[in-house]
């Protein structure tokens, strides 16, 4: 490796040992196996690098902007059951999980209620899974736990199996999907836009210093805007609004303008963006590969960009409402990338 980074880093990316579990240099824990089940599924699934935390580095991998997969360094794996409560066929799903893959026992709260939440696999006490079996447990058992739970979405309403009764206020997802849709098809770095991560949240020191921490933000996606001869030109911050109802309120298009100035200062994003880079390449994700490499000396002097990408019913209201008129005089458009059907918006300077 020709960079190094360091756990006190204020970084998302891997460290070195880490990383190479992710390559398949490290025989006791073979964690390429879930690598390739991206790769092979890059249609569907991306992956984001969470190394930024000190007790449990690891990867999240992404179906519509939800957690499917949380694969630790130490070889843990974790998945959220949640997504199962309008499942028909969940406690199957369940003991098929226990018993066959050797994930934690179900729980329940002080009620009696289920209460799984988040079930975890030990790679230490259980042993590392092959990629046939990461490959079942994805197609046979999550997929059709996660169509169950964006079905429910889409229709506003369905039967939650862990409560035992109707809903009629399920959440909706056509924000996050729309998201990691857009995050997956901007991934070029020649002349246009390269995203390297969703769902961004600053790391604080503890608990108090991230309730005092009024710029404490969630970028939907980190960037990287590219030249025509595949040097990086803009280190690139984005939120997408796609739907009326995230256009206002504390999330709103307003709020996340004034908040995602606050990361300008941060040095520490050039660092990283150039280290996720390489982390991308080195695993042949992204549309990279191991004949990339990505110099600091090209990313640490960047310049910020504030990208707004709208899409459906918010990019009519942020182009028409006179309620976003003073911001949009804020920003200006530009042309959005070839095969995307967004509104792009830069924020002036």
């Amino acid at each position: 490796m020709k960079w190094k980074n360091d756990r006190k880093d204020d970084s998302r990316a891997l460290l070195e040992d880490e990383l190479g579990a992710f390559e398949g240099r490290n025989p006791q824990k073979p964690l390429q196996h879930f690598v390739q089940l991206v790769r092979e599924n890059s249609n569907e699934l991306e992956l984001c690098f969470r190394g930024n935390s000190e007790s449990a580095p690891r990867i999240s991998i992404y179906k519509n902007n939800h957690i499917i997969f949380s694969v630790l360094a130490s070889g843990k794996l974790e998945i959220s059951f949640n997504h199962a409560r309008y499942y028909k066929d969940w406690e199957k799903a369940y003991y098929s999980l226990v018993n066959d893959y050797g994930f934690s026992e179900k729980k329940y709260d002080g009620n009696g209620n289920i209460d799984i939440g988040k079930i975890t696999r030990s790679a230490v006490q259980k042993g590392p899974l092959s990629y046939e079996q990461i490959s079942k447990i994805y197609k046979d058992i999550l997929i059709p736990i996660f169509d169950s739970y964006f079905e429910a979405s889409e229709n506003g309403k369905a039967y939650d199996y862990y409560k035992g009764e109707y809903s009629e206020r399920v959440n909706k997802n056509t924000e996050k999907i729309k998201q990691q849709a857009l995050y997956s098809k901007l991934n070029t770095i020649e002349d246009g836009y390269f995203f390297y991560d969703l769902e961004f949240a600053q790391r604080h020191e503890n608990i108090a210093c991230l309730k005092e921490d009024k710029n404490n933000n969630k970028p939907d996606m980190w960037g990287l805007k590219f030249d025509k001869n595949g040097k990086p030109e803009k280190i690139v911050v984005a939120e997408v609004k796609c739907t009326k109802g995230a256009m206002n309120g504390t999330s709103g298009i307003v709020t996340h303008l004034e908040k995602m100035r606050y990361y300008d200062i941060f040095p520490e994003r050039r660092k990283e963006a150039c280290q996720i880079m390489n982390q991308y390449a080195m695993l042949g994700l992204r549309n990279l590969n191991s004949g990339n490499y990505f110099n600091y000396e090209d990313f640490k002097s960047l310049e910020p960009e504030i990208l707004l990408i709208f899409t459906g019913e918010a990019a009519v209201l942020w182009k028409n409402d006179k309620q976003y008129e003073n911001d949009r005089k804020k920003t200006h458009e530009i042309q959005p990338p070839k095969g995307i059907r967004a509104s792009f918006f830069v924020v002036n300077d």
